[in-house]
């Protein structure tokens, strides 16, 4: 058998463009395109970042979102095109990965989030030997990486620059003459020091390795670290969950009071943000004879998305002709007298997704079908307009073999909490969301949790107040919580 090499041409655009003079920084945006003579660009617009310190950014952050399941990703794209945030800080795991499907799962993703970055800075917590820090308005914020501690088959060496690193960045940001001018030092990286989840993670350990350091002699402790120079906070993902912890250092909690455990606290907060979409494939499929592929066909109990040359249809159970049935990038329409559904083949679990034998409802944003032909609910099915392709000829998953658990969905979950909630956790949910902040100004954080599956309901709020930074801040209190 003769192999055909498969040819895949990706494009990465690189431009250069003239910064706004300052007075015209956030007066009006700045349209742009990219290309050249092979084309261009759609239309895009951003504010550039103000200088200094004496504003308020306004940044949205999460972690682990890929293109299955981005239950969050519309609600930044329109939040981002209106304005909303200043900046989008992703705490690593992006796509899912970008390798896949010979880059094209990396193609997919790179499309939506360019409806995000295309208009914000979007700033990540990368890998395993890439660390950087910036400044926004009073706030020094450093990525550095988690994964250098669980790698050691390659020896220590990141471990140990990347530690260097951090001391010589650390107190250059807590000089006087700094710190009086960015007080709030805040650190993102993928995985958590602390978490409650039910799983094996570091983070659940008592000696997590990336809190307390390597092996019995304790060997590049971070929390001990952060501590030391007077950290305010740590933005953390991993676990497909929200948690936010009161304020702890070495297993204690140090609130700022009672009743105030957020006002000048005597130890770091930690916040885990890892809900903007999860894509682990544990889930409960109720069928003896077939599974949904992971690659292919996503069940959710919210909804069921259909990605780009990833959700298709095998034309011997769900009949779409590729001839007959266009998708307007725009909005999505579907002829009714094309798409055929054989409500006898389609056994959508209740709670997910429901086929009426002669109807499905489609979403009238995404895609406009005739109600007396096909219809999708539109609370269960969205189809992006600019990705979703049904090619027959690709994926098969036999829909009369394969069943969606109605509570988590057979392609997709989120990390389960242990039953008791420890004594450090002020509150946490498995809902799909994001987190968003406010650095008002050199005391006070705004922070909110985002929850999407209550269609962008605020379940989270806090108001982290500092009069003082820096380790002169751990001023331990008799606190009884």
């Amino acid at each position: 058998m003769n192999m055909v090499p498969l040819v895949l041409l990706l494009f990465l655009h690189c431009s250069d463009g003239q910064a706004p003079q300052p007075e015209q920084i956030h007066i009006s945006a700045t349209e742009y395109r990219c290309g050249g003579y092979d084309g261009w660009s759609s239309l895009f617009a951003f504010n550039a970042l103000k200088s200094g310190e004496d504003w308020s950014p306004r940044i949205a952050f999460y972690g682990d979102m890929g293109t299955t399941n981005a239950k969050s990703i519309s609600y930044l794209q329109e939040d981002a095109q209106n304005g909303k945030y200043d900046a989008i800080l992703h705490v690593g795991d992006f796509a899912y990965d970008l390798f896949e499907d010979e880059g094209r799962n990396g193609d997919d993703f790179m499309n939506e989030i360019q409806e995000i970055a295309a208009y914000v800075p979007y700033m990540t917590c990368p890998g395993n030997h890439e660390r950087y820090y910036w400044n926004i308005g009073p706030a020094h914020i450093i990525s550095y990486s988690t994964e250098v501690y669980f790698w050691l088959q390659f020896g220590i060496e990141q471990i140990v620059q990347q530690y260097d690193w951090l001391i010589r960045d650390l107190q250059e940001a807590t000089l006087p003459e700094n710190r009086s001018k960015r007080p709030w030092i805040i650190t993102m990286a993928h995985k958590p020091m602390y978490c409650s989840n039910d799983d094996s993670d570091d983070c659940t350990r008592t000696n997590s390795i990336i809190r307390t350091g390597l092996t019995s002699k304790h060997l590049w402790p971070l929390e001990e670290l952060f501590y030391k120079y007077g950290v305010d906070m740590m933005l953390e993902a991993h676990e497909h969950s929200y948690e936010r912890l009161w304020p702890i250092y070495d297993m204690q909690i140090c609130n700022g009071s009672l009743e105030e455990p957020y006002t000048n606290p005597c130890a770091p907060v930690h916040i885990v943000t890892g809900t903007s979409t999860v894509q682990r494939s544990t889930s409960t499929v109720q069928s003896s004879t077939s599974t949904c592929n992971a690659a292919q066909v996503q069940c959710n109990p919210a909804q069921v998305q259909c990605n780009a040359a990833q959700a298709q249809c095998n034309p011997a159970q769900v009949q779409f002709n590729p001839s007959q049935v266009q998708c307007n990038a725009a909005q999505a329409q579907c002829n009714p007298a094309q798409v055929q559904c054989n409500p006898a083949q389609v056994h959508c679990n209740a709670a997910q997704a429901q086929c009426n034998a002669a109807q499905v409802q489609c979403n009238a944003a995404h895609a406009q079908c005739n109600a007396a032909q096909v219809q999708c609910n539109p609370a269960l099915v969205q189809c992006n307009a600019a990705q979703v392709q049904c090619n027959p000829a690709q994926v098969q998953c036999n829909p009369a073999q394969a069943q969606c658990n109605a509570a988590q969905g057979c392609y997709s979950k989120h990390d389960p909490f242990k039953k008791e909630k420890p004594y450090w956790t002020a509150f946490r949910t498995e809902n799909y969301g994001f987190s968003q902040m406010t650095i008002f100004n050199k005391t006070h954080i705004g922070i909110q949790q985002v929850d999407v599956d209550l269609g962008g309901k605020v379940v989270d709020e806090i108001m982290l107040i500092k009069d003082v930074h820096g380790p002169e801040a751990w001023v331990r209190k008799d606190v009884k919580n």
